[in-house]
């Protein structure tokens, strides 16, 4: 989605913490593309849209305020179901392990994943929801599932990036997992 770092036309995510505007429009039509041609998107809730960043005004932070993450996200969800929309896959977040796209700490993000999985769960119950999309640091996978396990999150796939020439440091090159 590339919240607050100007990719949309228009940034559909504006205003202010206590009053979170929302613009479907670009959303919704690139949604209804997709299902016009027997596709479904692969949504990647990312990055912090500017309601939710801190005083570093910087996308690639964590949200400042986890519940409202949720409820953004919740409120996504609901609208593309609401609308036929539905993506086939929500990621939380975009490669959090390289630091040009995320800037906090690992346990940070788990908390970021935690509440976004269950604001999408919340807004669209039979939603896919996973992630977290890893560009390079493998150390990450085996804290990022035993959180998953040990707070009873959903997890409906796992996804990872295999880029780069030195691919010897990855588990697997490939780039989902679904869960059954």
């Amino acid at each position: 989605m590339f919240w607050g770092g100007n990719f949309w036309l228009k940034d559909y995510i504006s205003g202010n913490i206590n009053n979170i505007d929302y613009n479907y429009k670009e959303l919704d039509e690139l949604s209804q593309m997709l299902k016009d041609n027997d596709m479904a998107g692969y949504w990647s809730y990312c990055y912090n849209p500017p309601p939710l960043q801190d005083q570093r005004n910087d996308w690639r932070t964590a949200p400042k305020d986890m519940v409202k993450w949720g409820e953004l996200l919740s409120n996504i969800t609901s609208h593309l179901k609401e609308k036929d929309l539905r993506a086939e896959y929500n990621s939380i977040w975009n490669e959090p392990d390289f630091k040009d796209f995320y800037i906090d700490s690992m346990s940070t993000f788990f908390e970021m994943y935690k509440y976004g999985s269950l604001g999408i769960k919340k807004g669209d119950k039979d939603a896919y929801v996973g992630g977290p999309d890893l560009a390079f640091d493998a150390s990450w996978i085996e804290p990022f599932l035993q959180y998953i396990e040990d707070n009873k999150l959903p997890l409906d796939f796992f996804s990872y990036h295999a880029l780069g020439a030195n691919v010897s440091t990855r588990t697997k090159p490939c780039l989902l997992i679904e869960i059954k």
